[in-house]
């Protein structure tokens, strides 16, 4: 009588829909989209996954689907997958804010920015003086303060004598952020104003 030899053959995991995929900030990332087979255990196989996607944070990120049957058998494969802006960050949420700048400033994607952390400017000894709030660290937007003094001349705007300070942290409905302050000397007889710029990696 021929005996079978042991199950050496590992299952199959095929991934649904699109890889790399595309979900835009504050959307939802579901991890059942795949199927598993084996020639011996059929649809009856545990996956795991090695990562997770945070739609809250634009990025990159890579999920690995690993299946192992019930002889030890192994098999893993890859989804790619990318949280974006729309329209690169300037589609506007409820705020009115551009997507991009509220990212920097603590949103998630969803909700309005938090009064709270509304920048704010006001004049101090003889400075003029702007409070915001930024993501420390590696962001994929980076906040920055330009000076201008004429709000007609788009290209008149510029980093240059601005002081930026931090004034520490606080944290927002789970996101850690950074209170700074921005400050530029009025002492030279000329208006000024203050705004802050963001640049997206995306």
């Amino acid at each position: 009588v021929a005996e079978a030899g042991p199950d050496t053959v590992p299952p199959v995991i095929t991934l649904s829909g699109p890889n790399p995929l595309t979900i835009f900030w504050g959307g939802t990332w579901l991890s059942d989209g795949y199927q598993v087979s084996d020639n011996v255990d059929g649809t009856n196989v545990p996956v795991t996954f090695s990562n997770t996607v945070n739609t809250k944070v634009p990025g990159t990120y890579i999920v690995t689907y690993t299946a192992t049957d019930s002889s030890s058998n192994t098999a893993s494969t890859n989804l790619t997958v990318n949280v974006k802006f729309v329209g690169g960050g300037t589609n506007r949420g409820p705020d009115g804010l551009p997507d991009a700048v509220r990212f920097a400033m603590g949103a998630d994607g969803s909700n309005a920015l938090a009064p709270a952390l509304m920048p704010a400017s006001q004049m101090s000894n003889n400075a003029l003086v702007l409070t915001y709030h930024g993501r420390p660290g590696t962001s994929p937007v980076a906040l920055v303060p330009v000076v201008s003094t004429d709000l007609s001349d788009s290209n008149s705007w510029s980093t240059s004598g601005i002081t930026v300070t931090n004034l520490g942290q606080t944290n927002v409905n789970g996101v850690t952020l950074d209170r700074r302050q921005a400050s530029v000397p009025t002492t030279d007889g000329t208006r000024k104003f203050l705004r802050l710029r963001a640049t997206t990696s995306q």
